[in-house]
């Protein structure tokens, strides 16, 4: 029996991952966090055998905390996120797997399944995980295709899933965004300065509250004093500030 380690910060999302661990023979939950400190804690206690990850924790991020872990310490560790950017870093970490919610039931099967394989081998094998991951999963976790890329939005009881390419633009609350689409709107707690390193790069930042989709920017219009109004293809116009003119100054040419 393998020993198992939750950490996520939203205890749906653990409680999720136990659900499906539970119809796992070789697999049992020993433990749960919902921070990076105390992540690291657990995992200094305990040495859990697999670790289900989430990047996006308070304290420590879930990476962080990953490139903390004991030298001579090599869990399979599988990376939770809404996100896929941060694959390559995961990889880079020695994650094995890399699951974007909200993901399938079959999908996280298969990942836990690889776990386990890695575990069951010698310990001269736990150096080289790459030989787990799949080669043309980690092409697929980090290029994914513009088209069909997506974030996933908690929407009340509920989990939505929206392609990026449908976003319009992001406007910031203290530690919340409201995402905006070509027809509806949706609230998602993360910062706008967290949510900016993670979207891919044709989405700018144009205020300190505000990022939008180039492709959706329709015109420039300049103000008095320096900043711009800029118009949407959707009607809406939002302002820009001169701060911020560098990030689009390659389409003002």
């Amino acid at each position: 029996m393998f020993k198992a380690l939750i950490a996520d910060d939203e205890k749906l999302s653990r409680e999720a991952v136990k659900l499906q661990l539970k119809n796992m023979t070789e697999v049992v939950t020993v433990a749960e966090s919902g921070d990076g400190k105390e992540t690291l804690d657990k995992i200094r206690e305990l040495r859990p055998d697999i670790i289900f990850l989430d990047v996006q924790m308070p304290f420590l991020n879930g990476l962080e905390a990953l490139e903390q872990m004991p030298k001579d310490y090599s869990p399979a560790v599988i990376i939770i996120s809404a996100f896929d950017s941060y694959a390559l870093q995961a990889f880079e970490n020695a994650a094995i797997d890399y699951l974007v919610k909200p993901f399938t039931d079959e999908r996280f099967k298969r990942a836990v399944e690889k776990a386990v394989r890695l575990c069951k081998s010698s310990p001269s094998n736990n150096n080289d995980r790459t030989a787990f991951t799949g080669l043309k999963e980690i092409i697929k976790s980090l290029f994914a295709d513009e088209e069909t890329a997506t974030m996933s939005i908690k929407d009340g009881p509920k989990i939505s899933l929206i392609k990026l390419n449908e976003i319009t633009h992001f406007e910031a609350t203290e530690n919340y965004v409201t995402v905006f689409t070509t027809g509806r709107k949706f609230l998602h707690k993360e910062t706008i300065h967290s949510l900016e390193q993670n979207l891919p790069s044709y989405f700018v930042r144009i205020h300190k509250s505000s990022i939008v989709n180039t492709s959706y920017i329709s015109e420039f219009h300049s103000l008095f004093n320096g900043d711009y109004l800029i118009r949407l293809k959707t009607g809406k116009d939002l302002r820009m500030s001169r701060n911020y003119r560098q990030n689009i100054q390659h389409l003002l040419r």
